[in-house]
């Protein structure tokens, strides 16, 4: 199950996540060492990481998730200027 992946790798991640270029605040998670199709891109917090929006194929779905995960950021009250 995806989502059960993604917790597993929030939970290893601790500390390690690829920074995206040009966005100040959002990491990508590499599931599956990079072989997974699927990025959930997460905002650090104080205990660990948020879920903000998941690209389902990075390849395809990266500017959409980027989007939605700025949509939700500013819904929060949260978006970095």
């Amino acid at each position: 199950m995806v989502v059960a992946a993604v917790i597993r790798t929030v939970v290893a991640c601790r500390g390690g996540a690829k920074s995206l270029a040009g966005e100040a605040d959002l990491f990508e998670l590499r599931p599956r060492q990079g072989s997974s199709k699927a990025r959930p891109l997460v905002v650090r917090r104080r205990d660990g990481y948020l879920i903000v929006a998941v690209a389902a194929d990075h390849a395809k779905d990266m500017r959409r998730a980027v989007a939605d995960a700025h949509e939700r950021l500013e819904a929060r009250g949260e978006l970095a200027e």
